[in-house]
């Protein structure tokens, strides 16, 4: 929502300058409205990402890895029946809280994440292409 006053009175922005300002990716109504930094392995940090419907997910975790970022939605870890974690290969197991249908929904959802999270950190302003007039995203190495 447009706080009062900010695209209705002349002289002042728009709706499209108001959500390249504020970190709104428009055609989700996604926005990225806090993030903290947590570099270990591909990871790279958490988002709080608030949705047009009101929902917020919190902690959807950014990864890089050679060249190639993506987002990740939250998780919890693997338990068995004797409620202790899953260890595989070494490292504590986790399953997602939430899935997509598809890989290529989970991929334009992450591209969407990573749009507004770029918005949020680099002062309002699209780092690596952002989206363009119909939502699509134009650029950055996406892992898919």
């Amino acid at each position: 929502m447009i706080p009062r006053g900010i695209a209705r009175s002349p002289g002042t922005i728009g709706r499209a300058h108001y959500d390249a300002l504020f970190g709104v990716s428009r055609t989700l109504g996604m926005q990225c409205v806090g993030y903290k930094e947590m570099r270990r392995n591909t990871l790279q940090g958490f988002a709080d990402i608030s949705l047009a419907s009101g929902m917020i997910i919190r902690d959807v975790s950014i990864h890089e890895s050679h060249g190639k970022r993506w987002a990740a939605t939250p998780s919890k870890p693997l338990i068995d029946s004797e409620r202790r974690q899953v260890i595989k290969a070494g490292k504590p197991a986790y399953v997602p809280v939430v899935e997509f249908v598809d890989a290529d929904t989970r991929r334009r959802w992450s591209d969407q994440v990573l749009a507004a999270v770029d918005l949020f950190l680099d002062g309002k302003k699209p780092a690596r292409g952002g989206l363009d007039e119909q939502g699509n995203f134009l650029g950055g190495k996406h892992d898919g």
